[in-house]
């Protein structure tokens, strides 16, 4: 959700064709969806997340089962309904997990094409720097999986919530 809206992004056509453009913005308050600017690249098995008032579509697949993942990024800006490219991720995959902690987006996981070996590589995304940064693997490799954080208080009531947990995904993925 965001700015009150809960935004579906791309997928599969039906029949598990092409990936989607597609964005459309549902308002629960109106109980009525709105059609948004389309994502640049076609994308379904891709993961999306909201930082700081824009929402960002990473990686996925441009054609259902075909080997086509995708490094790219891109992000829109709701209040302009535009859509900009970003910097690549290190490893096109799909399939894969994502979380936003402390204002960066981790990747986790995935597929680099169908039928191949699940990846246990994790990037982490600063959408304030435009840059991925490589982070230690996962223990055990996986695919379609959510993985969980917890959000902390801290204990000084000087200061605004830590992010302060991240569940590792391999204790959060069933495969």
């Amino acid at each position: 959700m965001l700015d009150g809206n809960i935004y579906a992004l791309g997928g599969a056509s039906v029949g598990g064709g092409a990936g989607l453009r597609t964005v459309e913005a549902y308002d629960p308050s109106a109980n009525s969806w709105t059609t948004r600017a389309a994502l640049l690249t076609a994308r379904g098995w891709f993961s999306s997340e909201a930082v700081n008032g824009k929402i960002y579509a990473i990686g996925g697949d441009s054609v259902a089962f075909l080997p086509s993942p995708l490094k790219s990024v891109e992000e829109c800006d709701p209040a302009t309904d535009k859509w900009t490219r970003k910097a690549d991720m290190p490893t096109a995959r799909e399939g894969f997990a994502s979380a936003v902690v402390a204002g960066k987006i981790y990747v986790i996981g995935g597929l680099t094409t169908r039928g191949a070996p699940a990846l246990s590589s994790v990037e982490a995304y600063d959408p304030a720097t435009d840059a991925w940064d490589e982070k230690p693997p996962c223990p055990q490799p996986g695919e379609c999986f959510a993985p969980v954080w917890q959000k902390e208080k801290s204990s000084s009531s000087d200061q605004q919530d830590q992010d302060s947990r991240f569940c590792p995904p391999w204790r959060c993925m069933i495969l």
